[in-house]
């Protein structure tokens, strides 16, 4: 099988570690959490939602372990899975990123669960936003494919409308990424608007932007 993803101790020491604390971190707490633990927080960083200590123990790492496997696979399977040697790099950093932003919540709600004060209605929103920051700037890095990026009709058929739409998307996550982590300290009947403001400003704006530049090139 090539290696079109470039593997190597190198690009996967950050994932392997990660996925190796987690089970670490899921025996240590399987061995300490009471038999019910909170599992679910609203906007208020309220607990409204609780599971039986297994599933609570042992649920992200598995869904850690499962990520990191498909994020493998999945360029396998990819049409246009030569592209991956392009940003092989962005690529492994994007799937580490998001590894780590699963083990440091996990970790959090973990100790909540053992009795730490931990303010996950703060936590939470600082450790999106920065997740959209650093997926922001290896977006702008990625080459056409069908996997990662902004894909969609018009970014599909040119070249030079799917650099523009993701250079542009790169930003939008950025600024999504600020009202996340701004709605950490705003009051508790702001924080739902403002996360769907920052949503919607991820989903809309790019694909707005490369159907308008598609349609005016092709106009040209």
């Amino acid at each position: 099988m090539q290696n079109f993803l470039k593997l190597s101790v190198k690009t996967e020491i950050v994932s392997w570690l990660v996925v190796v604390l987690s089970w670490l971190a899921a025996i240590y707490f399987y061995q300490h959490l009471p038999m019910v633990v909170p599992t679910h927080w609203d906007f208020s960083g309220q607990a409204n939602g609780w599971s039986g200590r297994a599933f609570a123990t042992f649920f992200i790492p598995g869904i850690i372990s499962g990520m990191y496997l498909l994020f493998l696979l999945i360029p396998y399977l990819d049409p246009r899975r030569e592209r991956f040697v392009e940003f092989a790099g962005a690529y492994a950093m994007f799937r580490a990123a998001l590894l780590v932003f699963m083990l440091a919540i996990y970790v959090c709600t973990s100790l909540v669960g053992l009795g730490y004060n931990i303010p996950i209605g703060l936590v939470m929103p600082i450790a999106v936003g920065l997740l959209f920051g650093v997926m922001g700037y290896y977006l702008q890095q990625v080459k056409s494919n069908w996997t990662i990026g902004i894909r969609n009709p018009w970014t599909m058929s040119d070249e030079k409308i799917w650099q523009k739409t993701n250079r542009l998307a790169g930003q939008v996550f950025y600024v999504s990424g600020g009202l996340m982590i701004v709605t950490a300290v705003l009051p508790e009947d702001w924080r739902l608007w403002v996360f769907v403001l920052a949503i919607a400003l991820i989903v809309i704006v790019p694909n707005l932007y490369s159907m308008l530049t598609y349609f005016k090139a092709k106009k040209k």
